[in-house]
């Protein structure tokens, strides 16, 4: 299991850094969709936080409600500015377990994060052995 992020900037990704524990799941952010996909792809039992804006919104959706039907062990939640609460529906309908409007308010984030990465645990092994077995060219 990874946490994945999507986003544009970056400060979702810091916010989230700041108030996880030493021993959360390892993290990787991405800013496309298909970087997204490709690292979900690879590890189906992720949790993704993806960043809502206005200008993606449509995208963002649409994505989430494929994500939810083709890999339905991952967690999906949404983060957006709260000039975008509106869509809180929307995104609740497309997947996402939940939505956050604010970096400063992301315990509830957290604690499904930490709820996931429980019913997912990493491989068992040391770090090394772990960033090896995900390398993509290992066997050469």
């Amino acid at each position: 299991m990874k946490l994945l992020v999507l986003e544009s900037r970056g400060h979702w990704a810091a916010a989230l850094r700041r108030k996880l524990p030493g021993n959360a799941p390892p993290f990787c952010e991405t800013r496309a969709i298909a970087e997204c996909d490709a690292e979900l792809t690879s590890h189906p039992t992720s949790f993704v936080v993806a960043e809502l804006t206005r200008s993606g919104a449509g995208q963002i959706i649409e994505q989430l409600a494929s994500w939810h039907r083709r890999r339905p062990l991952s967690a999906l939640a949404i983060v957006a500015s709260s000039d975008l609460a509106s869509w809180r529906e929307v995104v609740l309908e497309a997947g996402a377990i939940l939505v956050a409007f604010s970096p400063r308010e992301l315990a509830d984030l957290v604690a499904a994060i930490r709820r996931h990465a429980a019913r997912h645990p990493q491989p068992p092994g040391n770090a090394a052995e772990r960033i090896w077995a995900e390398l993509p060219l290992r066997d050469s």
